[in-house]
């Protein structure tokens, strides 16, 4: 877990500010883990145990997940669903979201996300729009 948030997550995209786990899993709450995000100043916030209304918005996840694979999966005979999950999981953070307006690849990178398809279709980009300065400066924005 540790090698994962450090390689993965914190090089990759930063770190959090404060990072939410469950608490009934030891690579969440073991020595390491909590003195490396002593060491970072993140602070960890630990669901209840059993209990996943505690951290609803994590746990709409699978359901929308079901639901996207559900699409891709519509009319199939046969279930093939893991070819399909890297593109049901990449619908999730590439389409906007009913309450901020916008999708989390955007909130996070202030840009779009450009797809394979993107450059062989080549459609036209609004690169300085009013949307993006507005939605940039709303995420610069401390909590």
């Amino acid at each position: 877990m540790v090698s994962l948030l450090l390689n993965g997550v914190f090089l990759r995209i930063g770190c959090p500010l404060v990072l939410v786990t469950d608490n009934n899993g030891t690579e969440n709450v073991n020595k390491i883990m909590q003195e490396i995000l002593k060491e970072l100043k993140i602070h960890h916030v630990k669901t209840s145990v059993y209990l996943p209304q505690s951290n609803a918005r994590v746990e709409l996840c699978p359901c929308t997940l079901n639901a996207v694979l559900g699409q891709f999966l519509m009319g199939q005979r046969t279930s093939t669903g893991d070819l399909f999950l890297p593109q049901a999981l990449a619908v999730i953070p590439f389409n906007s979201h009913e309450t901020t307006g916008h999708s989390p690849f955007f909130l996070m990178y202030c840009r779009d996300v450009v797809l394979p398809i993107d450059h062989i279709l080549q459609p036209r980009r609004i690169t300085a729009s009013k949307r993006i300065k507005f939605s940039c400066k709303l995420s610069m924005k401390p909590f």
